[in-house]
């Protein structure tokens, strides 16, 4: 099994449509925020609210792309990123959603927590099998930004 590859295909995010009224609360939130910023004398913070509100509006509206993932014996392909297994302290393969991904803990200071998304047809044992050789597996959960992202619709 060390030398074989395990694939499949996912969407890069699991896609929740979104009604008319959802994109008015969220616009009017990110509009008070941003008037509260500029009443209290912060108006870079206003713009910079208002900007992060267009790029989550977008990224909220969008379908999520599928991407195609890789097991490989030097590392995981997720899309177009290359995680080497020298660079990942340990895996938690989370299926207690109703959308199983695996949670990798990096060793890099900037990206900490990976987020790969596994599609239903590839069973959670055959991945816990193939990385456990690799890296130590050690629960770990989602960050809480990711989480609350999730919750709210993001």
């Amino acid at each position: 099994m060390e030398y074989e590859i395990i694939q499949w295909d996912a969407p890069e995010y699991y896609h929740q449509p979104r009604s008319a009224d959802w994109f008015w609360s969220y616009g009017i939130i990110v509009i008070s925020v941003a008037v509260l910023s500029v009443l209290f004398s912060n108006v870079l913070f206003a713009i910079f609210i208002i900007l992060i509100g267009i790029l989550a509006g977008y990224y909220a509206a969008r379908t999520p792309d599928i991407i195609h993932c890789e097991l490989q014996p030097l590392g995981i392909l997720a899309g177009t990123m290359f995680y080497d297994y020298n660079d990942i302290k340990s895996f938690w393969v989370d299926d207690n959603h109703p959308h199983t991904k695996i949670v990798l803990l990096s060793k890099k200071i900037l990206s900490t927590h990976i987020i790969i998304p596994v599609d239903d047809a590839t069973h959670p044992i055959e991945i816990i099998e193939y990385l456990l050789p690799h890296i130590p597996q050690v629960k770990g959960e989602e960050t809480f930004l990711h989480k609350l992202m999730e919750q709210i619709g993001l």
